[in-house]
């Protein structure tokens, strides 16, 4: 997995959503954002809040 989120950084993908083990378990996702500084916490949010915040941020996006 770190093989991946070094990738994606790489890439400068803005935003990653971590899905390992534990988060499938507990239907949660971890976000990873590419501007955070080392040592900053990650947030860990559930899988409905994720949707929920994605829709509302495509929406405030599509109305600009």
């Amino acid at each position: 997995m770190q093989n991946k989120i070094r990738l994606a950084q790489e890439q400068k993908i803005p935003i990653m959503l971590v899905l390992g083990d534990r988060e499938a378990d507990g239907r949660t996702a971890t976000i990873r954002r590419r501007d955070a500084k080392a040592g900053d916490a990650q947030e860990t949010v559930a899988w409905a809040e994720l949707a929920d915040r994605l829709a509302r941020q495509s929406n405030e996006r599509a109305a600009e």
